[in-house]
């Protein structure tokens, strides 16, 4: 699975070769990241900071072009200094390491850098400044916006790439009523969660979520599930069989997602009447029953009060309770990527 990010601002770095200040040419470009305060990532990631065992991978674009980030190739060492490159880091260990691709120039011009996570299929635009990226519901996806550098920048001063979680994530729990309720809905043979696939960063302003990044949908506007700890689909093959009461006590965790965020509010208007805002909708079909669940995002399992904002970089887990009858309930608590939410979700047979 790749991996979930859940990191609490640790300094992480770049790429394959870490040196000493000492003896380093004033060309070589060392940079260092952060994450924002999060938990997991995918299969979650749930270190503070990567090591050799938990390396993350990212990409890495330089420039000697403020907010322009072309892939020319340009490395630094062209006879005019120039920087214009794609390249990569993998981020395995808490000191600052060596960006061997690209140097900086010695006229002192600045290079600006930007990082991307996962590493793979990232595209920018003619002009190079955006950047887009298709996600398929197991992917971390993160930014890290523009930061700087330039020619004998001290080793214990490198720029510092400061990745933003750009995704919610979904962490699915199931239960049923008894095991009567378990057989009268039949083993899980889908589940499918509402959302878009498509992510966009403008990379020609100051880095602000709101105004910076925009999601589309390239596909059919739905995300599989997938298996908890795994990058396989949820259900396998053949269907699952949930879990009841009272052989089990609570909702057994089960699969997770990572979608396209949403602001939440705690209500609309319809019909001029104030009614529940449905953030995201679960599709789910049994051996016996196809049903569409809204999934109303409260503050937490016990209280009337909704979440209200932006779900991106929080984490919520929804707790589907499987009952006799037709009635769903849902309820939900909210955190920050170290949690961003519970649900629990009523299906009545």
């Amino acid at each position: 699975m790749r991996k979930l990010i859940y990191l609490i601002w640790a300094i992480v770095l770049f790429t394959s070769c870490h040196k000493s200040s000492e003896g380093d040419s004033s060309d070589s470009i060392y940079l260092s990241a952060a994450v924002e305060s999060s938990k997991n990532t995918k299969s979650p990631y749930i270190y503070t900071s990567p090591t050799q065992d938990a390396v993350l991978h990212a990409a890495i674009w330089a420039s000697s072009i403020d907010r322009q980030y072309k892939n020319l190739g340009y490395n630094g060492k062209q006879g005019d200094g120039s920087v214009a490159i794609h390249t990569s880091a993998r981020f395995e260990s808490s000191k600052p390491q060596l960006l061997s691709q690209a140097v900086y120039p010695k006229n002192a011009s600045t290079v600006y850098f930007v990082g991307f996570y996962p590493i793979s299929t990232w595209d920018v635009n003619a002009e190079g400044n955006k950047a887009e990226f298709t996600f398929d519901g197991n992917d971390d996806v993160m930014f890290a916006p523009q930061i700087s550098g330039a020619y004998a920048q001290l080793y214990e001063n490198s720029p510092v790439l400061g990745f933003k979680h750009l995704l919610t994530w979904l962490k699915i729990k199931i239960i049923a009523d008894d095991e009567l309720t378990m057989k009268a809905w039949g083993d899980i043979q889908s589940m499918k969660i509402t959302s878009k696939n498509h992510v966009t960063v403008d990379l020609s302003k100051d880095y602000v979520y709101e105004t910076c990044v925009d999601y589309t949908d390239a596909g059919d506007g739905l995300f599989s599930l997938y298996a908890t700890g795994s990058d396989n689909v949820f259900p396998p093959a053949g269907g699952y069989t949930m879990p009841y009461k009272p052989a089990v006590t609570s909702p057994q965790e089960v699969a997770y997602v990572l979608c396209s965020p949403v602001t939440a509010s705690a209500s609309q208007v319809v019909d001029g009447n104030d009614v529940p805002t449905a953030e995201y909708t679960l599709h789910i079909e049994t051996a016996r029953r196809k049903v569409s669940v809204p999934i109303d995002l409260k503050i937490n399992e016990n209280s009337g009060g909704y979440y209200i904002g932006s779900t991106r970089g929080k984490y919520f887990t929804l707790n589907l309770t499987f009952k006799m009858g037709n009635t769903i309930v849902v309820s939900s608590k909210v955190q920050d990527w170290t949690l961003g939410g519970f649900g629990d979700i009523s299906f009545n047979e």
